[in-house]
């Protein structure tokens, strides 16, 4: 989903447990969703060329 002007991140992301790679790089994003933490098999996110000022304390633990 690399650059299509998306601008948030659906906080129901979290229900797609078997995520393993996300590119949302190169959007209008601004905020990331706690519920990102959540997927626990997600090994790679590419969230550059967007508008996040800072990720939730929960990310990348």
């Amino acid at each position: 989903m690399q650059s299509c002007r998306i601008k948030r991140i659906p906080r129901l992301i979290d229900m797609l447990q078997n995520l393993t790679y996300i590119n949302l790089s190169h959007n209008d994003i601004e905020l990331v969703p706690d519920s990102v933490s959540n997927l626990r098999f997600l090994t790679h996110l590419n969230l550059s060329q967007n508008e996040i000022t800072e990720l939730p304390e929960s990310v990348g633990k």
